[in-house]
């Protein structure tokens, strides 16, 4: 399996759309291309959690923090836990163990969420704080989203 070197490192509770974006940022080629490299083609960024999350974490490089991690990517830099929280912890863990592993081709139908034909269970208008942002660009040099941003 080919390795993704130069694959962004997350930063701490950035939303996992934030590093992919930023992953298609620097990258050549479509974005299209790009998701269809990293095994998320079939995704979108409004998704609570990208489908096939364990074959980007078996992509990246060994010295990645998110190499075959999938558990780590869906509870630090994901929503789900936020949809989680009121789970029994048995259905907790056997959810987040089913979309880790790949078993689950669709997360947000193994939470028991369903949306109408034609409507985003999540709207797409990310939001940002203006502190954050001048704070990001200060010291990091490019802004990022974080997880709280996106509730």
């Amino acid at each position: 399996m080919s390795r993704l070197p130069g694959f962004p490192v997350p930063i701490k509770n950035e939303a996992i759309q934030s590093v992919i974006a930023r992953h298609i940022a620097r990258s050549a080629g479509s974005a299209h291309r790009v998701l269809s490299t990293i095994g998320l083609n079939t995704s979108n960024a409004n998704r609570i959690i990208p489908n096939n999350i364990c074959v980007l974490s078996r992509k990246l490089p060994p010295t990645h923090p998110w190499f075959d991690s999938a558990p780590s990517i869906i509870l630090d830099h994901s929503m789900l836990p936020l949809f989680l929280q009121f789970a029994k912890p048995e259905n907790y863990k056997s959810t987040i163990n089913k979309i880790s592993s790949g078993a689950s081709k669709n997360p947000t139908a193994a939470l028991g969420l369903t949306r109408p034909s034609g409507r985003l269970l999540i709207e797409n208008n990310y939001r940002f704080c203006p502190e954050c942002l001048q704070r990001d660009l200060h010291n990091l040099g490019f802004p990022i989203y974080y997880r709280h941003h996106l509730s």
